[in-house]
């Protein structure tokens, strides 16, 4: 289960068969004191309650606890710095690019519709970048009245049929699409509006 934005350090010779791997992302975090769920680094999070169901598979009875656990709610993904020092600079550079060859001197109409577009396209990366893409609670046991759940070995939970796996931050998503490397993070039901609405924007602008 390497992740793929991992990087090689050389062995001595005695120990060259052990793969050793640092995860570049994990170091900075750290350092940082961010928690971590995967290969996600946590910046913000807060506590929820909810009610656990548990059933008994003798007699089919549910027995409901109340518990807390907590809830993400700003995280960014295992390709922040692809996302900070590549995709950020590209857009920042560009558009600062156009609106001084072009903008400038444009009709107010179109610099208004240009601010406006360019200030929506940062907006959507950074909702992209930071926003819980809809990481998966472990559920031990399926929860009551649930059709197709179905168990996942690597995350050892079970999940919802539109819940996948990602290697890349080794969470399950809810609603997985895919992991973006430009936007740092996976790609899921929670933050799939604004990757549409950010590329959508890309191409127009």
């Amino acid at each position: 289960d390497r992740p793929a934005w991992c990087w090689s350090t050389k062995v001595d010779q005695a120990m060259r068969d052990i793969d050793y791997n640092l995860p570049v992302s994990s170091i900075v975090c750290g350092c940082l004191g961010a928690g971590r769920v995967g290969n996600l680094a946590i910046l913000s999070q807060s506590v929820e309650n909810y009610e656990e169901r548990i059933v008994d598979e003798e007699t089919g009875q549910v027995t409901v606890n109340a518990k807390q656990r907590p809830k993400l709610i700003w995280v960014i993904g295992p390709y922040w710095t692809v996302n900070l020092f590549i995709t950020f600079p590209l857009i920042l550079g560009v558009s600062g690019w156009v609106c001084y060859r072009r903008v400038t001197t444009a009709h107010i109409a179109v610099i208004i519709t240009w601010t406006f577009g360019t200030l929506l396209l940062l907006l959507s990366l950074c909702m992209i970048s930071c926003r819980n893409p809809g990481v998966l609670y472990r559920h031990e046991q399926a929860p009551p009245d649930t059709v197709d759940w179905r168990w996942n070995d690597q995350a050892k939970t079970f999940r919802p049929p539109k819940a996948r796996f990602d290697p890349e931050t080794q969470v399950v998503i809810e609603g997985f699409d895919h992991t973006c490397p430009w936007t740092g993070t996976a790609i899921g039901s929670r933050n799939m509006l604004w990757f549409r609405m950010f590329v959508t924007l890309v191409l127009v602008m």
